[in-house]
C-alpha cells in the first residue's frame, strides 16, 4: 500500500492528472495532483527530517490550481512546468546509469 502512494504509481497519476488539468483547463486536476504529490514529494524530502525543499513542490501545484480557478492559464503552465522539471529530473536519476 505504501508503494501506491509514494512510488512511481503515484508519480505517474500525479503527472497524468498535472497535463491533463493544464490542457483542459480544469482546476480540480490540478488540486487532485496536488493531493496525490504530497506523500510522494514529503517522502523523497526524508520527512520527517527534512533534507531537501522537495516538501514545497505540491505547492506549485495548487498555486496552478489556483491560477487556473482564476482564469490565468499561462500562469497555470508557469508555476506546473517547474514541478513536472522536477520528476523529470527524478526519472533521470532513477534511469541513470550507475
Amino acid at each position: 500500500m505504501l508503494s501506491l502512494l509514494v512510488g512511481w504509481p503515484a508519480i505517474i497519476a500525479c503527472v497524468l492528472a498535472t497535463i491533463v488539468g493544464l490542457f483542459r483547463k480544469e482546476y480540480r486536476l490540478l488540486l487532485v495532483a496536488g493531493v496525490i504529490a504530497i506523500p510522494f514529494c514529503w517522502f523523497i524530502s526524508g520527512f520527517p527530517q527534512i533534507q531537501n525543499l522537495m516538501f514545497l513542490a505540491p505547492l506549485l501545484l495548487f498555486t496552478s490550481a489556483w491560477t487556473m480557478f482564476h482564469k490565468w492559464d499561462k500562469a497555470a503552465f508557469v508555476f506546473a512546468l517547474p514541478f513536472l522539471m522536477l520528476i523529470l529530473l527524478l526519472l533521470s536519476v532513477v534511469l541513470a546509469p550507475a
